[in-house]
């Protein structure tokens, strides 16, 4: 199902949150979500069915490289929700991929993927304020 993402939280590395170690996963996460996603600009300018299906495995690259983390625990939230937020935009994009055998599932792909998207920057406000009130520097 397009819209159902199970994220498994018992293969979560759980560590005590620390401003050292709350800092150094915030930098992993963003670098190697940086790192899955640099150059795709041209995949999406202009869309089409091709530039989706290449990043179908950017997004599968991106989710197992994210459960390797070690997470503070009063990250989990986020880290979880990352996960589930990547896993839905990965399951639009494929159902848009195959828009051919299954029209409407990739009709509901496509306001998925822009549901997840407006959800991906609440998360993203959402850490920005846990970065500002607990003064971390990444």
């Amino acid at each position: 199902r397009v819209s159902t993402v199970s994220v498994d939280e018992s293969s979560f590395l759980i560590v005590n949150s620390t401003p050292e170690t709350e800092a150094a996963y915030l930098r992993n996460l963003f670098a190697l979500v940086v790192a899955q996603f640099a150059g795709t600009k041209e995949y999406w300018n202009p869309p089409s069915i091709a530039g989706f299906a290449a990043l179908v495995p950017r997004y599968e690259n991106a989710i197992e490289n994210i459960y390797h983390l070690t997470v503070p625990e009063n990250l989990v939230a986020v880290h979880r929700e990352e996960l589930r937020l990547l896993g839905l935009q990965k399951n639009a994009l494929a159902a848009l991929v195959n828009y051919e055998q299954d029209p409407f599932m990739a009709s509901v792909g496509g306001q998925l993927f822009f549901d997840s998207n407006t959800a991906l920057s609440t998360l993203a406000e959402v850490v920005a304020r846990f970065i500002k009130d607990n003064d971390i520097v990444l």
